[in-house]
C-alpha cells in the first residue's frame, strides 16, 4: 500500500471570491494495493486510488452529490476512471449520482469530505490529474409532505409535485415491511430528500430512526425503524427541501503527486 499524501491546493471558487462561497480547498491521496490477491482475481479487492476532496464554505449547502469525473489520468497516460463493469467496481465506482445530506456536525465544522474512487495507478506513474464536477443544493427550506394511507401504496411511487419536479421516486418496498420497520427504494434525484418519518393521527412526530444507504449507481434504500408498533392510523411524513437551487462546482486538479 502506498502511503497517503495530503496536499494544499489552490481554491476552486464557485462564482466570486466571497468567504462563504463553496470551495474545494484541499485533497488527500491514498493508494491501496492488496498483495495477497491473485493476479487473475475477477474482483480486484479494494485496490484503488482514493482522492479525498474537502468541500468548505457550506453554510447554505443542503446536500451534495452527482459527482462526475470526466477525466482522470496519470502522467503516463493511464485512464483511472472506474465504471460499473470495471474490475473492482463491486467496491466502488468513480461517478456517484446520488446526493448526501450535509449533517449537523459537518455544518458545525464548516466542511465535508468527498472521496473519489479511481483505479489503481501503474507503479511508474508519478502524478495524476482529474477534471469533473460536483453538484450542490444550496438554500431552500424544509417542507413536510404527509401520506395517511401509505401502507396501501406498497410497490408504487409516492406521488407529489415536489418529487416529480426533480425526478425523485420514493417507493415503499413490497413484502419486506413489518409492524416496526419500513423500507423504501429511492430512485432518481434525491438532492431534496431530507428525512422520512412517521406522525400520529394528530400530526405529532413519532419516535423513529432512519438512514439512507446508496448503491452509488443512482439508487438506494431508506430504512425506517420504530421502537414500538407503528399505529394503524400513522401517517408517513417526507421532509424535502423546497426553493433550493442546484449549483455545479468544478473539479479541476492538475499534476497531483502520487503517494
Amino acid at each position: 500500500m502506498r502511503l497517503a499524501i495530503v496536499l494544499p491546493l489552490l481554491c476552486c471558487l464557485l462564482g466570486a471570491e466571497q468567504a462563504e462561497k463553496p470551495k474545494l480547498s484541499a485533497v488527500m491521496l491514498k493508494e491501496q494495493r492488496n498483495k495477497f490477491l491473485a493476479k487473475n482475481t475477477s474482483i480486484g479487492g479494494y485496490e484503488r486510488l482514493a482522492v479525498r476532496v474537502r468541500l468548505e464554505g457550506i453554510k447554505e449547502v443542503r446536500s451534495y452529490g452527482n459527482l462526475k469525473v470526466t477525466e482522470a489520468k496519470t502522467d503516463t497516460g493511464t485512464d483511472l476512471v472506474r465504471g460499473p463493469k470495471d474490475e473492482g467496481a463491486f467496491f466502488g465506482i468513480t461517478d456517484q449520482p446520488t446526493f448526501q445530506l450535509v449533517q449537523p456536525y459537518q455544518a458545525k465544522s464548516g466542511k465535508v469530505e468527498v472521496e473519489i474512487v479511481l483505479r489503481k495507478t501503474p507503479r511508474e506513474a508519478m502524478k495524476v490529474s482529474l477534471k469533473g464536477s460536483l453538484d450542490l443544493l444550496i438554500g431552500g427550506k424544509p417542507s413536510d409532505v404527509e401520506f395517511p394511507n401509505f401502507r396501501t401504496m406498497e410497490g408504487a411511487a409516492l406521488k407529489n409535485e415536489a418529487f416529480t419536479d426533480v425526478g425523485l421516486k420514493i417507493i415503499l418496498t413490497r413484502g419486506v415491511n413489518t409492524d416496526t420497520q419500513l423500507r423504501f427504494t429511492i430512485e432518481g434525484n434525491n438532492s431534496i430528500l431530507q428525512e422520512i418519518g412517521l406522525v400520529d393521527a394528530a400530526g405529532k412526530k413519532l419516535q423513529t430512526s432512519g438512514y439512507f444507504s446508496s448503491t452509488g449507481r443512482g439508487e438506494g434504500s431508506y430504512h425506517l425503524s420504530s421502537p414500538q408498533k407503528i399505529p394503524n392510523d400513522a401517517k408517513l411524513r417526507v421532509t424535502v427541501i423546497k426553493g433550493g437551487k442546484i449549483s455545479t462546482l468544478p473539479l479541476v486538479f492538475e499534476n497531483l503527486p502520487l503517494p
